[in-house]
C-alpha cells in the first residue's frame, strides 16, 4: 500500500481503495510514528474510492464501543456502492442530497468531503445543493450551503 498523505493521524489516503490502519503495526500512523494518538486497527479511514474520510470525535467513540457494528456498518456502505452502476462522484452527490433532505449538517459536511474526493468540484456541490431549494425549503438549503462552504473553504487553504 502506497500513503500519499497523512493528516494528524487520523486522515489517511492510499492508491488501493478502502483499507484500514490494521496494516500498521498497533494501528501507529506510519508517517508520525512517534505521535501520542492511536488509531484502533478495526476504524476505516478511507472512503471505497480511496479518498480521505474525516472522522468526527462521535464517530470515533462510537468506533470504539461498539466495533463489530461499525465494522459491519462500514461493510454494508460498501455493499450499497458496490450494488449499481452509479460512479463515486455521482453517489456522493445523490448521499450529499439525501443528508440535505435530513437537515443534517454532519451528513452534508461529510458528503461533501467524499463528493470533493471523489471529483466533483465545489461548483459541482454548490449546484446540488440549490438543486435542494424547492424541495427542502429555503432556510433549510441556506444552512446546507453554508456548511458545504464550510467544507469548501477548508479545503481550499490545504
Amino acid at each position: 500500500m502506497r500513503i500519499n498523505r497523512v493528516h494528524r493521524c487520523q486522515r489517511i489516503q492510499c492508491t488501493d481503495g478502502f483499507q484500514s490502519t490494521a496494516q500498521f503495526p498497533a494501528g501507529i500512523c506510519p508517517v508520525y510514528p512517534d505521535a501520542k494518538k492511536q488509531i484502533p486497527p478495526y476504524i476505516k479511514l478511507l472512503t471505497p474510492q480511496g479518498g480521505i474520510m474525516y472522522l468526527p470525535n462521535i464517530y470515533q467513540k462510537f468506533a470504539e464501543k461498539y466495533p463489530h457494528v461499525f465494522k459491519e456498518y462500514n461493510e454494508l456502505g460498501v455493499s450499497c456502492r458496490k450494488a449499481g452502476p452509479l460512479d463515486a462522484k455521482t453517489q456522493d452527490l445523490i448521499k450529499l442530497g439525501i443528508a440535505m433532505g435530513c437537515n443534517s449538517r454532519g451528513g452534508v459536511m461529510s458528503h461533501t468531503r467524499k463528493a470533493l474526493a471523489a471529483g466533483a468540484t465545489p461548483e459541482d456541490i454548490f449546484h446540488a445543493v440549490l438543486l435542494s431549494l424547492t424541495t427542502i425549503g429555503f432556510p433549510n438549503m441556506m444552512a446546507a450551503m453554508s456548511w458545504v462552504n464550510e467544507v469548501v473553504e477548508e479545503q481550499q487553504k490545504k
